[in-house]
């Protein structure tokens, strides 16, 4: 019974963290994308005046 208990324990922790890497991976997609847009905008801005 308490073999059963710990197993059932051990899968909602594999999901919790399956679904938190998930969260952060989506999260760390967004910042990067940002991050490309903004460096984009920043060279755009300084090769326009040239």
């Amino acid at each position: 019974m308490a073999g059963l208990i710990a197993l059932m324990m051990a899968i909602m922790a594999f999901f919790l963290t399956l679904g938190f890497s998930c969260f952060l991976m989506r999260i760390i997609n967004k910042a990067t994308s940002l991050a490309l847009a903004l460096v984009v905008a920043l060279i755009v801005y300084y090769l326009i005046p040239i």
